[in-house]
């Protein structure tokens, strides 16, 4: 990045960059915690979680983490006759 660039301009780079390009961008910069660094991780997270949700990848295992025991056995029971 051109070290002339705000901030700012430089968050709307990383934005244009097409996937690729961001994946070698933060790889170069590991264990850089720059705020830019840092923009760029998270936009990748973001995407690859995107795309992850949009090809039916993405587990997110929270809700049931959280269930308790007896709740657990009451999906268990709904779900016997679901395949």
């Amino acid at each position: 990045m051109d070290n002339s660039m705000t901030l700012d301009q430089a968050k709307s780079k990383v934005l244009e960059m097409n996937n690729e390009t961001l994946q070698n961008f933060v790889n170069e910069r590991i264990g850089n915690d720059s705020e830019l660094s840092k923009f760029a991780r998270n936009e990748l997270t973001d995407r690859n979680n995107l795309n992850a949700w949009q090809d039916g990848s993405l587990v997110n295992t929270d809700a049931i983490n959280k269930l308790s025991l007896s709740d657990l056995q009451r999906m268990d029971k709904i779900l016997e006759g679901v395949k």
